[in-house]
């Protein structure tokens, strides 16, 4: 089925923060953190769903290319090329020149976004962006499985703002929604100042129950939590009344008060008249330059629990052993220098690896039966995401569901997992991976 497109650019002159570099895989079901280039040129890459009706899905593609000419050069010449790849083939790409003008010196960004109309699918998306005069280019790609929107109850993805202003003289109309422009912030990095101390955000509600007379609401709460999971700030929008099934809400979060670092937005709705709820999580991260030392890490015996298996997962043995023999202020220095040594780009204001860890557990938490307890959060969460899955029925040859997942580790790693007793609860049973348990009779022991 051919995309509908849809895709506008803008070119601004500000003074930003530097994009980051690329960490580690994004999680494979989630796009709670953006995606960041590999290359010299370096861009962000979001991509938010919204229901598109008719059972297609509106995937919006935003990202920031940060510019700077060579020096002696006085403009950029950009090729972008992006491919969406479904299992029925090619769904849609774009092809762009870009031409500008602008001294080596001056920071630029050129910030576009672009708009498709899909079937639920899982997307091969891939974009690379070449400056010509440098020779310099990045490429962003990753595995995307499209939402699919049902008739009931459910929230759109999160899409981050970095302004929003009334309409003005200027040709703005293409990020014009709700009657207001909003431009859109690809790396989700908001930083404080008298004139910005708010992270606004837009979602799209679907499907609420029209009342047959007036009077039905539903309520709204966002909570924004820390990385150690306490909630520093809880807002509550109750009794907000139903004028259509499908609406549209901006809202913003008062940064006035929090610590630089990486933060999770939760946003869950509930309508009391049908009992239905639905809820959306994203990641953003708030700069300032402060050190390690300014972070709150609170260390009740909750949090030093909750600490210690957070780093279970990635930490050598003498690493865990030496948390659990410091005292609090100890154990605050070693959180700040564990995760400073996992940092890919220390100069960036962000710690990439970190958030990305942190979306990897919070997205283990609910996908899988057992939580971080069980066998598909520990590789899932130490290997990060496998390059694709091979499940098997218990029709198939075996007596029980199997899962297969495929990693390009030492070559290529296999994780074989098992369904023993059909309750979705997955058990390692075999992997080639020098350090994980190892059985090659697994296939015997299920026929």
């Amino acid at each position: 089925m051919k995309a509908i497109a849809k895709y506008y650019g803008l070119l601004f002159l500000v003074a930003l923060f530097v994009l980051a570099a690329p960490a580690e895989p994004q999680p494979l079901h989630s796009w709670e953190v953006p995606l960041r280039s590999s290359g010299r040129l370096p861009f962000h890459l979001d991509a938010c769903q919204f229901d598109a009706g008719d059972g297609r899905t509106r995937l919006e593609l935003a990202y920031a290319i940060e510019l700077a000419p060579l020096p002696g050069e006085d403009s950029l010449h950009l090729s972008i090329d992006l491919s969406l790849e479904g299992g029925q083939g090619r769904l849609a790409e774009v092809h762009e020149q870009k031409h500008f003008r602008a001294k080596a010196d001056t920071p630029l960004v050129y910030l576009d976004l672009k708009s498709f109309v899909l079937p639920p699918d899982t997307v091969a998306l891939r974009m690379t962006v070449r400056d010509h005069a440098s020779g310099r280019s990045g490429t962003a790609e990753t595995l995307l499985p499209l939402r699919r929107f049902g008739p009931e109850l459910s929230l759109s993805d999160l899409f981050f703002i970095s302004s929003i202003h009334r309409p003005g003289s200027g040709d703005m109309q293409p990020f014009l929604r709700g009657g207001v422009i909003m431009l859109p912030n690809p790396s989700r990095l908001f930083g404080m100042s008298p004139s910005s101390d708010k992270a606004w955000f837009y979602f799209e509600v679907n499907h609420l129950a029209m009342p047959a007379e007036t009077g039905g609401s539903y309520n709204l709460r966002y909570t924004v939590s820390d990385l150690s999971g306490q909630a520093v700030r809880v807002e509550e929008r109750p009794g907000l009344p139903i004028v259509q099934v499908n609406s549209s809400r901006v809202e913003s979060i008062v940064l006035k008060g929090m610590q630089p670092g990486a933060y999770r937005l939760d946003l869950f709705l509930t309508e009391p008249g049908t009992g239905s709820s639905a809820i959306s999580s994203r990641y953003f991260t708030i700069s300032g330059g402060a050190s390690g030392e300014e972070l709150a890490l609170p260390m009740t015996p909750g949090d030093q629990a909750r600490y210690l298996e957070q780093l279970s997962f990635i930490a050598t043995r003498a690493e865990l052993d030496l948390f659990k023999s410091l005292d609090e202020s100890g154990k605050r220095q070693f959180l700040i220098r564990f995760w400073q040594s996992k940092d890919p780009v220390p100069e960036t204001p962000g710690n990439e690896y970190m958030v990305d860890y942190f979306a990897r557990l919070a997205e283990s938490q609910q996908r899988f039966k057992g939580g971080l307890k069980s066998d598909m959060a520990r590789i899932y969460l130490r290997y990060g995401a496998p390059l694709d899955i091979e499940r098997q029925t218990s029709n198939a040859g075996y007596s029980k569901p199997v899962e297969i997942w495929n990693y390009a580790l030492n070559g290529s790693t296999q994780f074989i997992f098992v369904d023993r007793n059909n309750d979705g609860h997955w058990v390692l049973v075999h992997s080639n991976h020098p350090d994980e348990f190892s059985n090659r009779e697994w296939e015997k022991q299920i026929q």
